[in-house]
């Protein structure tokens, strides 16, 4: 069952993973622009540690590969993403635009350094580095600018929702307040009268009565009709207790939310840190020195991964007055974790032939968990944004249905009262009762006025027996 679960929960990133990366954003302006300086950065490292020469010939190099790649990039998302406005693509087909991208680069920047400023060819280092670094660029930027524009048009959807909803619990509301108006009316104005009236006369009839047989069924008659008014008040005081949900009080604006701390992300990012240290130490140390940098990369990625998880850990038992400093602290601690790591191991352990400076990898660790986190703060804000919307819009669904529901009822008791069985029972027992009163001798024998009277009182406990019905529904609005 774990394994099957595991399984689902892996089809369902990768799905997710197309579903962003192969669409509107899989090649465009923001992302590549985002992408350009991590590209340029990373392939100026790389040249650094090749005998390209000067830091001008170097610079030249990076950017004729560069802009080639950029070329190729215009011409080969035209050719084979031109629909991606409008429909999903081919996640192969994107793969090869990021990569093939990637290998152009490589291709040009080592073209352009062996046959113009007269360098060694160092084709392979290159083409793997550039095959690797700016096609993981392009896809991660791809991603990402598709993530958020996922979540944003979700919650777009969820706003003009909740929109829609408002606009129908209003008008429900309003509906309501005028059906609550009248069935309160109706019940003040119609029934509640009539019964005090059948109550009055059950106790004069009572008083007059020719037996005590007779006189007994006047007082339960009476008696029925004082708890059928008792009834018909307490629905009433269930009306007037109605209240209807107010949703102009529920505001939730993204806009409001900060997404830094002062000059740090409001979040220190752990696992999307690891990633992106990950790669760009196994890249940058992988090409400088070998299959020895990328295990030191590897190495210096699990270190700052374990000392994020440490300082996460240790963020949640702070109180929020002490987390204004815990920001500043935490980055300090990464910094010196990583610069001692480069100054103890890179050369004393295991003697890199094109070590990092300490200084240097510190700031360039430093960039990369801050970026990480940048990255991680707005992703949950704007998924915090999309929990609370839809768990507003279920709210107002509920709420509608609980508006509909009593709407409903207020109609029923409404018409039950006024043109319904409960009105004309209580109307065809008071005229009994006042027949009676004007001809107590109106039946020939006394067996036929108990039958009569015993009508009569059907009518009442049926009607009383109605009330307590609608008394139960009463107590659900």
């Amino acid at each position: 069952m774990a394994r099957r679960q595991s399984g689902y929960q892996v089809r369902q990133s990768l799905e997710n993973f197309t579903l962003v990366v192969t669409g509107r954003w899989v090649v465009s302006l923001p992302s590549v622009t985002a992408c350009l300086p991590f590209i340029f950065f990373f392939a100026l490292e790389r040249e650094n540690g090749l005998d390209l020469g000067s830091f001008a010939d170097q610079l030249m190099a990076v950017s004729a590969g560069v802009l080639v790649a950029l070329l190729y990039l215009y011409f080969a998302q035209a050719i084979f993403l031109s629909t991606r406005r409008s429909r999903k693509q081919s996640l192969s087909i994107s793969l090869f635009v990021w990569f093939s991208t990637g290998y152009i680069q490589g291709v040009v920047t080592d073209l352009y350094a062996h046959q113009v400023l007269n360098a060694n060819s160092h084709a392979v280092t290159r083409l793997w580095s550039s095959f690797f670094t700016t096609g993981l660029s392009l896809a991660l930027a791809a991603y990402w600018f598709g993530t958020i524009n996922k979540i944003r048009n979700e919650n777009s959807a969820l706003k003009q929702l909740d929109q829609l909803l408002n606009v129908d619990s209003r008008q429900l509301s309003a509906t309501q307040i005028e059906t609550k108006d009248s069935a309160r009316n109706h019940l003040k104005d119609a029934l509640l009268p009539k019964i005090s009236q059948m109550q009055d006369l059950a106790l004069e009839l009572k008083e007059s009565a020719p037996s005590a047989t007779t006189q007994t069924t006047f007082d339960e008659i009476e008696s029925q009709a004082r708890n059928l008014y008792i009834e018909m008040e307490s629905i009433l005081q269930q009306i007037e207790k109605t209240e209807l949900p107010d949703s102009d009080n529920r505001r939730f604006d993204l806009t409001q939310i900060k997404l830094m701390s002062g000059i740090f992300p409001k979040e220190i990012s752990v696992t999307t840190s690891f990633i992106f240290l990950l790669l760009g130490a196994i890249i940058s140390q992988g090409t400088r020195n070998g299959y020895m940098g990328a295990l030191v990369g590897i190495l210096s990625s699990l270190l700052i991964f374990l000392t994020l998880y440490i300082l996460n850990i240790s963020r949640l038992q702070i109180t929020l007055l002490q987390r204004a400093w815990f920001t500043p602290v935490a980055y300090l601690t990464i910094f010196v974790v990583q610069y001692s790591y480069a100054s103890l191991f890179q050369n004393g352990l295991f003697n890199l032939v094109n070590p990092y400076p300490p200084l240097y990898s510190s700031f360039k660790t430093l960039s990369g968990v801050y970026l990480a986190s940048l990255v991680t703060t707005l992703f949950n804000i704007q998924n915090s944004y999309y929990s609370k919307l839809t768990s507003e819009n279920l709210m107002i669904r509920s709420n509608l249905e609980g508006l509909s529901k009593s709407t409903y009822d207020l109609n029923e008791l409404s018409e039950s009262t006024v043109f319904g069985t409960i009105n004309g029972k209580i109307s065809g027992a008071i005229m009994a009762l006042n027949m009676l009163k004007e001809d107590m001798t109106l039946s020939s024998t006394n067996q036929d006025l108990l039958q009569f009277l015993q009508r009569t009182k059907t009518l009442v406990s049926d009607s009383l027996r109605e009330v307590r019905q609608i008394e139960l529904k009463e107590r659900s609005l």
